[in-house]
């Protein structure tokens, strides 16, 4: 970047960003702001879906935007995803043979995963009590509450915070 889809470029950012330790849900959803709504592990910045315009950052025009990692420099050079980000790497395997790793955090607390569920079963195909909310989340057993990135179906990586956010963020 910049490049002819994006006039933007990159530029270092200092964050800072308070995760609670033991995340809850809230009582109803929360909207999602412009700008930051999470981190992924490599530090990298997620957006909500849509782009400053208002329109889908995804699919569209604005596809060609984003770079082969997923993600793109806003007008203040701040990198970040609108989507599943394919040049996370966690320590641990993501082959769709079990689910998924965390990839990132959102700013209620909440971990965020890649899309499999089980072997072979992605979390946006899931159906009646284990099927994922309106903010991409659901709970089971293992991991209680927790998002799952849904590619190729909107919101993507968040709808909402269904946890109760830190105000700082």
């Amino acid at each position: 970047y910049p490049n002819s889809g994006n006039p933007n470029s990159i530029q270092v950012q200092s964050f800072t960003f308070r995760l609670p330790l033991v995340p809850k849900l809230a009582d109803q959803i929360t909207r999602l702001p412009m700008g930051p709504v999470g981190t992924a592990i490599n530090g990298v910045v997620f957006f909500n879906p849509f782009e400053m315009g208002g329109m889908n950052a995804v699919e569209g025009y604005s596809e060609v935007w984003l770079d082969s990692c997923c993600g793109h420099p806003q007008q203040t050079g701040v990198y970040h995803y609108h989507k599943y980000p394919t040049c996370v790497r966690s320590p641990f395997k993501d082959d769709g043979k079990q689910h998924s790793p965390v990839i990132g955090f959102a700013f209620d607390g909440f971990p965020l995963y890649g899309p499999y569920e089980s072997e072979g079963k992605m979390a946006k195909d899931l159906e009646a009590n284990s099927a994922l909310d309106a903010c991409n989340g659901h709970s089971d057993e293992q991991r209680g509450y927790h998002y799952h990135v849904t590619p190729g179906r909107f919101p993507y990586i968040l709808g909402g915070y269904a946890g109760v956010v830190e105000a700082s963020n």
